[in-house]
């Protein structure tokens, strides 16, 4: 069988994917692809070989969204500790919260839930790195490294 390039939700390129195996990468009929080789992205439901085998996996795959809540975004926390603690690490953060629940509207639970444990991850480094740099803004004061200190008058 043919194999496929297609677009995730956020818009990124992945694979190629063998035709027969399209199914188990939870795509969709409205799922672009591009053949390897081409150049033109269609639908997936256009391609009649694709088409099959994916209404194939979707008949046996039942969507837990019902089932599952959304995991948390931990956009707030990433916010937080943007502005109050380490500013590259946060932005981190809200990049990966920011994915969250698109990933769990388009099907990807496991996915969803992976990113939402890598924007908390970035939230407790963001805190760490903060922490960090003020015990070394005060070891280094009280070592007297920071500058002369000021007369008390």
């Amino acid at each position: 069988m043919a194999q496929y390039y297609y677009l995730t939700p956020d818009h990124q390129t992945r694979g190629p994917v063998d035709a027969s195996l399209a199914g188990s990468y939870g795509l969709r009929p409205d799922t672009l692809v591009c053949p390897v080789g081409g150049s033109h992205w269609v639908p997936l439901s256009e391609i009649p070989e694709l088409a099959a085998v994916v209404s194939a996996h979707a008949a046996t795959v039942v969507d837990d969204r019902a089932n599952r809540p959304a995991p948390p975004s931990n956009l707030i926390p990433a916010i937080i500790t943007t502005v109050l603690c380490c500013m590259p690490a946060g932005i981190i953060a809200i990049i990966y919260a920011s994915r969250v629940k698109g990933l769990w509207a388009s099907g990807l639970y496991p996915r969803s839930l992976a990113t939402s444990r890598k924007a908390m991850q970035w939230c407790i480094i963001s805190v760490v790195c903060a922490v960090l740099f003020w015990i070394m803004l005060f070891v280094l004061d009280s070592v007297g490294l920071l500058g002369p200190d000021l007369p008390v008058e």
